[in-house]
């Protein structure tokens, strides 16, 4: 089942969020079940939506490349643990 992942930074910068894509993601390509990937600045921080084929691929990248590089950057990635939200994508239309 397709879901729908957003994090909430607050306190977050782009540059907090460029450090943590370049160490997940060095060559650029979203991971394996990543279909799609949206990030911007909020009056609050930062956000980051994330579209997954299944909630367990999401958790298979959280727990063994996202969490472990937010443990390594340390103080340049994001200064709070997100707020997250997941939810089953009901409809999803590209343009």
């Amino acid at each position: 089942m397709t879901v729908g992942v957003v994090h909430h930074f607050p306190g977050g910068t782009k540059a907090q969020y460029d450090a943590v894509v370049q160490k997940v993601l060095p060559d650029g390509n979203m991971p394996p079940g990543e279909l799609h990937h949206a990030a911007g600045e909020t009056d609050q921080g930062w956000m980051v939506t994330t579209i997954w084929e299944s909630k367990e691929q999401f958790d298979a990248f959280f727990e063994k490349t996202l969490a472990p590089a937010l443990g390594e950057l340390g103080d340049k990635a994001f200064p709070n643990p997100p707020y997250v939200s997941i939810f089953e994508v009901h409809r999803e239309k590209h343009s």
